[in-house]
């Protein structure tokens, strides 16, 4: 039995829709609240708190292997990210170490590598740091934005891109390198990562093979809302500057954060040709995944 957190997420609710498909039998884990997928004979579902006392250990009971998907992103709260996104994570490695799982794939990030880590990259380096040198086989796949109907990250870019009539605003030069992938390759690799054995403390980093700058990103998925806009940068500083003015006011309701504004002008700085070697997988181009995230988006 498979131990996914995060199950009612994104990534969760594709990773555990194919494990079930291949016959694996799952405990999806997420928060109270989070709806649970439809009823299976191979599936257990837990609603609880990662957070809380007790629970990680409660959570690996009779598992084998775990992926940790659980995580908090878009906040600037650096003691909220460190409580989730590390000491929720360490627990859990403890708890799976102590009760003797198999294997341990943490779900991490591109901002894990950012020259200027916000308080998410820095939350996520330091779990990356927890699994260095535990007993418990382990492996760590980073990802950078995700392509797919239902990804939040993905479906607010596309919304923002969309705003305004024949123009987007771009916060900085937009020459930053991006390296999208689709949540069917990044599902593939999961899988793949807990079926290979051999794995055991490396760091993969799973994106699309061909870069692109954030402008030319921009245009792409412009393009398939029907239109070519017109793009208005705004010099970075000052674009810093209103977000933290919309996130004083606005906290949670901002659309915008200095930390997001941060990340999109980070290059993704990903080798993937050793990780696509490593995994034999072989992920979409970017346009084919742009095609088929979007014609199925919401936005």
């Amino acid at each position: 039995m498979i131990l996914v957190t995060g199950a009612g997420g994104f990534v969760g609710r594709h990773l555990v829709a194919a494990l079930l498909a291949q016959g694996v039998a799952v405990r999806g884990l997420d928060l109270p609240g989070v709806p649970a997928p439809p009823p299976h004979p191979l599936l257990q579902w837990q609603s609880a708190d990662l957070c809380a006392p007790g629970i990680p250990a409660a959570a690996v009971a009779g598992a084998e292997a775990v992926v940790h998907l659980a995580v908090l992103v878009a906040s600037s709260d650096e003691r909220r990210n460190r409580q989730v996104n590390t000491e929720a994570a360490g627990a859990l490695i403890d708890a799976a170490e102590a009760a003797g799982c198999r294997r341990f794939v943490l779900m991490s990030a591109a901002a894990a590598k950012f020259r200027h880590a916000n308080a998410y990259g820095r939350s996520k380096r330091a779990a990356e740091a927890l699994l260095h040198g535990r007993g418990i086989p382990h492996a760590i796949l980073r990802t950078p934005l995700i392509l797919g109907r239902g990804g939040e990250e993905f479906d607010r870019f596309v919304k923002f891109v969309g705003m305004l009539p024949g123009v987007v605003l771009v916060f900085g030069n937009g020459r930053a390198v991006k390296r999208p992938v689709h949540i069917d390759d990044v599902v593939a690799g999961l899988i793949r990562m807990l079926e290979m054995a051999i794995l055991d403390g490396e760091i993969l980093e799973l994106a699309c093979r061909e870069p692109v700058s954030l402008n030319q990103f921009i245009d792409e998925v412009a393009l398939r809302l029907k239109g070519r806009r017109k793009r208005l940068h705004i010099p970075l500083a000052f674009s810093l500057v209103l977000a933290w003015l919309a996130e004083a006011l606005l906290r949670e309701r901002s659309p915008v954060t200095p930390d997001i504004l941060l990340g999109l002008n980070e290059d993704v700085d990903f080798d993937v040709a050793p990780t696509l070697a490593l995994l034999g997988i072989e992920p979409k181009p970017l346009s084919q995944a742009l095609d088929q995230a979007m014609s199925r988006s919401t936005c």
